[in-house]
């Protein structure tokens, strides 16, 4: 049986309204440090539950935001859920999760769950320029949204890595290690990847300072999957031996895993006769027969900081410059390059 608020109080030896205040937190409010935690002791003893939906009709709060992110296939996006979730909570806040796909193109009709559902905020991984407007609709003019990765706008708030640095980083590793068909693997539009996408501009940058040539493969399918990876590894090496790439650079570990067991399978040595390297560093990269060498994105502190620029717009409604945070990235090298 549910226990109530009045329950506490009168074991508490307080009115309602005393347990209340202490229970949700009102910390201006005038009461002393003794019966504070008097009633937060006889809450606990009790096993008291406070009830979320009336809390939130009082307080016109949640104390919940929404979490999305375009697809758990990718182990890279569960590991964004994970770690955003853990700091919503540091911070008091719920996460209600999503991770329905956002469909091929921007403005695909998807049914996503939160669409409907009360929150106090928005976070959102986005990509390809799918906004929080093209999964919740008009919800999501009213209330505080903070991309992850990239905002199809300014005005919001937004955290990225560094995924220049990195891209510098790993071709240069590549170019120092004597690789010099580099070409980069991706499951995007080439045009698209020349404008928008910073790993493929700084590996465009690196090649033709080195006079190598540049060369990008698209995945097919056209997906950010293991099986992409694989499908493409295994087309590459039907090409000559002096044609095929020595080295590729693959948007993500998660294709870069599927080239490498593609690689393998048609009989290529890794990386004797095709060296792998991805981005993000998740953790199945290093339990490969050959650890991946990887550019590393942190996930953690890149979750935190969406979580706090999030927590101080809901918390702050008033007008106030959008922020970008950047983070930096690091390359592990590993057994494939």
């Amino acid at each position: 049986m549910r226990i109530t608020l009045d329950e506490v109080a009168s074991k508490a030896g307080v009115s309602r309204g005393t347990a209340s205040l202490v229970l949700n937190d009102r910390t201006n409010a005038r009461i002393g440090v003794e019966t504070r935690q008097r009633i937060r002791r006889v809450a606990q003893e009790l096993g008291y539950e406070p009830n979320l939906f009336a809390r939130s009709l009082s307080t016109r709060r949640t104390n919940t935001i929404g979490l999305i992110v375009p697809s758990l296939r990718n182990a890279f996006f569960a590991d964004v859920m994970d770690a955003a979730e853990v700091s919503a909570h540091k911070a008091g806040y719920q996460a209600l999760l999503d991770a329905a796909p956002f469909g091929e193109n921007p403005g695909d009709t998807v049914v996503h769950k939160l669409r409907g559902w009360q929150f106090d905020g928005v976070l959102i991984y986005s990509i390809r320029g799918v906004s929080a407007e093209d999964i919740l609709g008009p919800q999501a003019s009213r209330v505080p949204v903070v991309y992850l990765g990239n905002a199809p706008s300014p005005q919001y708030d937004c955290v990225v890595f560094d995924l220049a640095d990195g891209a510098r980083q790993l071709v240069e590793h590549l170019v120092e290690r004597g690789y010099r068909r580099i070409a980069y693997v991706s499951p995007f539009d080439a045009n698209l990847a020349r404008l928008y996408e910073p790993r493929y501009i700084a590996y465009v940058d690196v090649c033709e300072r080195a006079g190598l040539p540049v060369r990008f493969v698209r995945t097919f399918p056209e997906e950010e999957t293991r099986e992409a990876g694989l499908r493409t590894a295994e087309r590459l090496a039907l090409e000559p031996d002096d044609v095929r790439p020595d080295a590729i650079v693959c948007h993500n570990d998660t294709v870069a895993i599927g080239a490498y067991c593609g690689a393998g399978r048609a009989g290529l040595r890794v990386p004797d006769d095709l060296a792998i390297a991805g981005f993000d560093g998740i953790e199945e990269g290093q339990y490969l027969v050959r650890s991946l060498t990887s550019v590393v994105t942190p996930i953690a502190p890149f979750c935190a900081a969406g979580i706090e620029l999030l927590v101080n717009r809901i918390r702050d409604a008033g007008p106030r410059e959008a922020r970008t945070v950047t983070l930096p990235v690091s390359l592990r090298i590993g057994d494939t390059t």
